[in-house]
């Protein structure tokens, strides 16, 4: 085949100047899609404290609804958004990771047992497993995640001139008003004893409190001289390795010793992590890993010392305990309760350890106290906000700062590259072309984009923006190599060519994934943004589970802005470019997409059930492919064509050092080729795989 025709059309498209200022020209689309872009549910408002979604709110969703408003002219979104994310931003721009409208403590069965939560923390009793895991304490915001077990199953007992270390013989579990109580059974010489962790739950709070009493029950022997509350580490590869002392007030005092103890005769916090190369933890198959994290706050009563140990013989667990001095008692008579407050730390980030520990001191309520692992989200919509308005932009240039402070020069493998791959973004829009943005994108987007395909849309843009700033041969090399990984899948919409990478599963990442492509570059017809619009426009296509709200409590905030800006930024494109958009798609998938000589071809597969809506200049078309079916619309007449045959197709814009939107007040660049050939078959093209990035320009090969 030879080239036989290229044509390359650059059209720049004005969006409004003013800070979250009325809609773009083409208000009828945007007033269908939010008809459809949630299927059967219409546009909400996910930020109203009002709204039944308030119930669980992830702070990271509002830094995407923020961007999805601020690029899409959804004017609502965005003051919903920027009010949301000024009420909730602490000292030193720290937001909780969820804010929680939480219930009284509950009661709740499964099939592992009993467990009790208040919406935020959840307590877990077991006397079928072992000793050290019998009383787990965990998340359960999104599901139950344990992040530490609970216990007082160490004793220290002095003897005369002698004292030793006891670790329990035997221990149970067993419910109590609001909680557990985990009763371990010691026997030192003849002299037994039953410490008692008890841990409770009460509304709002976002940790455990727990209380330890020690219990003689003979005459024999001394009393117990210490007893140790203990959290053990759950994941079956990470040892708390990591330990860190503040303060009652969350000023850092120091680092534990791996193996030992420090005296304490103060009240304070101690902190401890497993993995320094992930913020995730998982659970399945009653099998934990990755990561662990936990903190405790201890008063000044009875204390004796603040203990970590990453490998103490008798135990199989990692363990971070309080110790507390125990009076003697009588056989039979518990010992005064010593207190502590246990908070499970979901998607910790060893980075942001300090904030952390300043935030748990603050005793807030109705929260996660975990930082937004999606950080760089509210610094790229609090970036958008800034261009636009002044008054934003020391509040977004201290939050960029402050992440990119403390991410700067660490090892690109243990960001969550999602994040960082938008802080990136943020970065570009704040400062411009700066070398030191360059340098951190090049470093780390450059480095590692990612390990799903919303994270290499991400990866995409970010690298886009780098090489708009330099122009430079290997930095579009960066680009094309992050670009070429994403491919079209018949089965999967959309596919990763990294190894062991899973295929996506959920909406949102379909519709950030097109929303990074777009933003990148990557023209609306491109054969990967097709792929991936068809499941943004499909909840529940080829036995996928996407992710679309079910009910109120639980409504996905990440994938309503993801729906949003996606199919925004598509219908816009392609609308500009043709005259045509989008209205509705089911039961049917659109392989290809091209426009030429006043007529539009789609070549789309059908289900039994397919159906097409398209909006133009004639009003609304509805479409029902059957099969492989090709559609031509406009010209003398709208057709519809049985086809068999393959086109080879070429699909993606090199980036452009001139008219890029990004960096701009005014606009948004996207660029179109006009194909001058009937374009048919891109998936069984893919299939193939006979194209890579460096093809996908403007230039169209036709027979």
């Amino acid at each position: 085949m030879k080239a036989a025709a290229s044509v390359m059309v650059i059209v720049l498209l004005a969006v409004s100047a003013t800070a979250l200022g009325p809609a773009a020209p083409d208000s009828a689309a945007t007033q269908q899609l939010q008809q459809h872009w949630v299927p059967g549910w219409g546009y909400r408002d996910e930020l109203s404290p009002a709204s039944i979604d308030y119930q669980h709110f992830w702070s990271d969703n509002a830094g995407k609804i923020l961007t999805m408003g601020m690029l899409a002219n959804d004017t609502a979104g965005a003051q919903d958004a920027t009010r949301f994310l000024a009420a909730n931003m602490g000292n030193g721009y720290y937001l909780p990771e969820l804010l929680v409208n939480s219930t009284g403590p509950a009661w709740m069965s499964d099939a592992s047992g009993y467990y009790i939560t208040n919406g935020i923390v959840e307590l877990h009793g077991d006397n079928s497993s072992d000793g050290l895991d019998q009383l787990e304490i965990g998340n359960n915001y999104t599901g139950y995640l344990p992040l530490a077990y609970l216990g007082g199953d160490r004793i220290w007992v002095s003897q005369g001139q002698g004292c030793c270390a006891v670790k329990a013989q035997s221990s149970s579990v067993f419910a109590i008003p609001d909680g557990f109580s985990k009763r371990s059974f010691f026997d030192v010489n003849g002299s037994e004893f039953y410490a008692y962790a008890n841990a409770t739950l009460s509304q709002g709070a976002p940790y455990a409190s727990v209380s330890l009493q020690v219990e003689p029950l003979g005459s024999r022997g001394p009393s117990a001289s210490y007893a140790f509350l203990q959290l053990f580490n759950t994941t079956t590869t990470y040892p708390f390795e990591d330990a860190s002392h503040y303060e009652s007030n969350g000023t850092f005092a120091g680092e534990l010793k791996p193996r030992g103890a420090i005296p304490l005769t103060e009240g304070g916090l101690a902190l401890a992590y497993s993995n320094r190369t992930s913020v995730f933890t998982t659970y399945q198959g009653g099998v934990v890993s990755g990561q662990d994290a936990v903190a405790v706050a201890f008063g000044n009563q009875s204390l004796y010392d603040l203990e970590h140990w990453t490998g103490d013989v008798p135990f199989s667990h990692s363990w971070l305990g309080v110790g507390y001095s125990v009076p003697a008692t009588a056989p039979g008579v518990k010992s005064a309760p010593v207190h502590a407050k246990v908070y499970p730390v979901e998607h910790f980030d060893f980075r942001l350890a300090n904030e952390t520990a300043r935030y748990i001191a603050t005793s807030p309520s109705d929260v996660s106290v975990a930082p937004p692992v999606g950080f760089g989200f509210d610094a790229y919509g609090l970036s958008l906000l800034a261009r636009n308005g002044s008054a934003y932009s020391p509040l977004a240039k201290g939050y960029w700062d402050n992440y990119f402070a403390r991410y700067n020069g660490t090892d690109p493998a243990t960001a969550y590259a999602r994040s960082i791959n938008t802080l990136a973004l943020a970065g570009f829009e704040l400062y411009g072309c700066n070398s030191t943005v360059e340098s951190f994108t090049r470093a780390f987007v450059g480095t590692f984009p990612g390990s799903s395909i919303e994270e290499y849309g991400w990866a995409v843009a970010a690298l886009h923006r780098l090489y708009l700033c330099t122009g430079s041969p290997s930095d579009l090399s960066l680009y094309r190599a992050a670009l070429g990984r994403l491919s079209p899948n018949p089965v999967h919409f959309v596919a990763l060519d990294i190894p062991d990478s899973p295929n996506a599963a959920w909406t949102f990442q379909y519709g950030e994934a097109a929303s990074g492509l777009l933003l990148g570059g990557v023209r609306y017809n491109d054969s990967v943004v097709l792929g991936a619009m068809n499941a943004v426009y499909q909840s529940d296509v080829n036995g996928s589970v996407l992710n679309t709200p079910y009910r109120g409590e639980q409504a996905n905030t990440e994938t309503l802005p993801a729906y949003m800006l996606s199919t925004w930024l598509f219908e816009r494109g392609m609308s500009n470019a043709t005259g045509y958009w989008v209205s509705s798609l089911s039961d049917c998938n659109i392989t290809a997409l091209a426009y030429g000589g006043g007529i539009l071809t789609l070549s789309v597969e059908g289900g039994s059930d397919g159906t097409l809506v398209l909006v133009g200049p004639a009003g609304n078309q509805t479409f029902y492919p059957r099969g492989s079916e090709t559609f031509r619309v406009g010209g003398p007449a709208t057709s519809s064509v049985s086809t068999s045959t393959t086109i080879v197709t070429s699909s993606a814009l090199t980036p452009t050092t001139s008219g890029g939107w990004i960096g701009t007040v005014a606009g948004i660049l996207v660029a179109v080729s006009i194909l001058t050939a009937l374009v048919v078959g891109s998936y069984l093209y893919a299939r193939r795989r006979n194209y890579n990035a460096s093809t996908r320009s403007s230039i169209t090969e036709t027979k």
